[in-house]
């Protein structure tokens, strides 16, 4: 009886899965996690490619390598936890909280160094009466370019987890490319800026993820 239970169960969730968010849930989960990998490579890319910040000329090879390794990071490791294959134990509740604080932990990097450089004009704002109003704009700007990912992770998780147990995995992996998709836009050095504009990137999708998880 339980196991008839489970079977009609089973065959009701499919029944209401249907359409291109069904198709995309059913693939084998390697393939979900490539699909999951170009998503979140997708955005950063376009906007480097259409939106590219204007210094890019003059910043340290040294330096960018640093920041697009710290910024990129976070983006890797959310997606490991959060498209982990469903017949495996799922992670221990502290492993998607790690992950959030490493994620925020590499969106503070870039304000605890020293600016990467002064050699182009528009790397020079965002301080001053100008600080509140530029971060005002990146703060949106990268919370918008996160939730892309965010959404496309969740069509692709499975119906039983789509929301609850990865939240803040899914969290983490949005505002991480989010904020590193500003910063490939973003030319301004300053570490207020990027402490007040690019790091608090995370906080809007950290914060869905607490009201996901509390509903």
């Amino acid at each position: 009886a339980g196991l008839d239970a489970l079977w009609a169960a089973v065959q009701a969730d499919v029944a209401r899965e249907r359409g291109a968010a069904a198709w995309l849930r059913s693939r084998p989960t390697p393939h979900r996690t490539a699909l999951a990998a170009i998503g979140a490579s997708l955005v950063p890319l376009l906007v480097w490619w259409l939106w590219g910040r204007s210094d890019r000329a003059v910043y340290p090879v040294g330096r960018w390598v640093l920041d697009l390794a710290v910024l990129l990071s976070p983006v890797v490791v959310a997606l490991a936890v959060v498209m982990r294959p469903i017949h495996r134990p799922s992670w221990p509740r502290w492993v998607e909280r790690a992950v959030v604080a490493f994620a925020a932990a590499a969106a503070l990097v870039g304000p605890m160094l020293q600016p990467a450089h002064q050699d182009h004009p528009a790397s020079l704002g965002g301080t001053g009466d100008a600080l509140l109003p530029a971060a005002a704009v990146c703060m949106t700007l990268g919370t918008l370019l996160g939730v892309p990912l965010l959404l496309w992770l969740v069509s692709l998780r499975r119906q039983a987890e789509r929301w609850s147990r990865p939240a803040w995995g899914v969290a983490a992996g949005a505002g991480a490319a989010g904020g590193l998709s500003i910063f490939l836009h973003c030319p301004i050095v300053a570490p207020e800026h990027l402490l007040l504009g690019h790091a608090t990137v995370l906080l809007p999708f950290a914060l869905l993820a607490w009201i996901g998880l509390r509903r």
